[in-house]
């Protein structure tokens, strides 16, 4: 079975497989702890506020398309700059995207960085920004509870 003189050194021979013996409690604490919370935190954050704070547009809606993508609703827009550049730019059916009901001629504005957008000169700001960051601010304590937690259970 094991190669011939290499039999006090094969790794496999004395590991300890103590580790591997998790109790269902261990994992449903570790699931609790830090996989719901980086999947909220991956979901809420990144994906939905981020991609919101990385949106940028400037111009006016020359063209508006209704789409369905995978069983969900969506309107692809057309936004012409100022420089005569277009832009094209897809409203989903999340909190992350600007709304899918604006008609063509509307006057946009969207900052990087900003959670507001400007539609025909008028500030719009319906970021659900507290429920998002009740939403985060649980994720992080659950995750810092987590590992302070852990860490004191070693010492």
């Amino acid at each position: 079975m094991f190669p011939v003189g290499l039999t006090d050194m094969w790794p496999l021979r004395e590991y300890d497989y103590s580790i591997v013996n998790i109790n269902a409690k261990t994992l449903l604490r570790f699931c609790f702890l830090f996989v719901l919370p980086m999947l909220a935190l991956w979901g809420f954050g990144y994906d939905t506020v981020g991609e919101r704070l990385r949106t940028h547009l400037a111009g006016v809606v020359v063209s508006r398309k209704d789409v369905l993508v995978s069983g969900r609703r969506g309107t692809e827009y057309v936004v012409r700059g100022s420089d005569g550049q277009d832009q094209f730019y897809a409203a989903g059916a999340t909190d992350a995207s600007l709304p899918r009901s604006m008609p063509v001629g509307t006057h946009l504005k969207k900052e990087r960085w900003h959670l507001y957008y400007e539609r025909d000169g008028r500030r719009v700001d319906d970021f659900p920004m507290v429920f998002y960051s009740v939403v985060l601010t649980i994720a992080m304590g659950c995750i810092i509870y987590g590992v302070v937690s852990r860490c004191g259970r070693r010492s």
